[in-house]
């Protein structure tokens, strides 16, 4: 359940969701806004106005309680089992705990974090290659329905 958040509107407030990333996650920022330039950075440490590749700018930043989530590690990032994540197995947006390479974790963690951007998605560093080869598209809070027909994400990488 969604804790706190704040969002360029100016306001926070309590929220419920289970679309979530574990602290430490490395976002895909752009470099100065320009997303031909990025570095990775940990997803507590993006701010309202960063600019993500692939998402456009960030409008919330949210923490929740994690300690009751599910959490699934998929190519070394762990998510909550509700976030939606693009699965290479067979090229379409569903929850965590149905993509194919989805590992079951065990253990609970306090605080999770997810954010909203312009263009609704999120893209993270996973551990299978460095740079774009490594990189996982997620989508943000407010596209948690799990399955998401968008062929633009591949095309625009």
């Amino acid at each position: 359940e969604c804790d706190f958040y704040a969002s360029d509107a100016g306001h926070g407030s309590s929220n419920g969701g289970t679309s979530c990333l574990a602290p430490g996650t490395e976002v895909i920022v752009a470099v100065n806004g320009n997303e031909g330039a990025w570095e990775a950075r940990p997803v507590e440490s993006i701010k309202i106005g960063d600019v993500l590749v692939g998402g456009g700018k960030v409008t919330t930043v949210m923490q929740s309680l994690g300690d009751v989530e599910e959490l699934y590690e998929i190519d070394g990032v762990v998510f909550t089992s509700k976030h939606t994540v693009f699965d290479p197995a067979d090229r379409r947006f569903k929850h965590a705990e149905r993509v194919v390479s989805a590992k079951a974790l065990s253990e609970r963690i306090p605080i999770v974090h997810n954010l909203i951007t312009e263009r609704h998605r999120i893209i993270v560093q996973g551990a299978s290659g460095k740079g774009r080869a490594g990189w996982l598209v997620t989508a943000d809070y407010m596209e948690v329905d799990g399955e998401i027909e968008d062929e633009r994400d591949e095309q625009n990488l």
